[in-house]
């Protein structure tokens, strides 16, 4: 997408979205969950990319993140200059693949129904207390 349509995009001005039918799905679902959890910007990030993509049939894509900085802003802008950008300390590199993003997902996906199965036990802990309250105390009337 133009950066200069970013802004638009962000602030509901664009109507007609760009770029083929996958990039529309995944500006739709940016802007969806963008909407349902009430985000704003924060921050800002730049970082010089270098990627690594296989040539077999199992398309796995590696990046590595280097030379990292930001700049805190509640801005809806996407450039990449301007003052403010404060370099990351130290010699760090961020290393991103497909496989750690669908094993966080997957990470996700468990931890949350871990708490649903928990929150459900903890239900059943009270309920059952509370019964065996009642029975304690029908049992000290007679």
């Amino acid at each position: 997408m133009p950066r200069q349509a970013v802004a638009s995009l962000l602030s509901g001005g664009l109507r007609c979205l760009p770029g083929t039918t996958d990039d529309r799905r995944n500006i739709e679902q940016f802007l969806h969950y963008r909407q349902e959890s009430g985000a704003v910007p924060v921050i800002r990030v730049r970082y010089v990319r270098r990627a690594f993509e296989s040539r077999s049939a199992d398309d796995v894509r590696v990046t590595f993140d280097r030379r990292l900085s930001f700049n805190v802003t509640r801005e809806e802008e996407v450039g990449l200059n301007g003052l403010g950008w404060q370099p990351l300390r130290g010699d760090l590199v961020v290393l991103e693949d497909d496989l750690v993003q669908a094993s966080l997902a997957t990470a996700a996906a468990e931890a949350s129904r871990l708490r649903a199965e928990l929150a459900a036990a903890e239900g059943r802990i009270v309920v059952e207390s509370a019964v065996q309250e009642a029975e304690h105390l029908a049992e000290a009337r007679r």
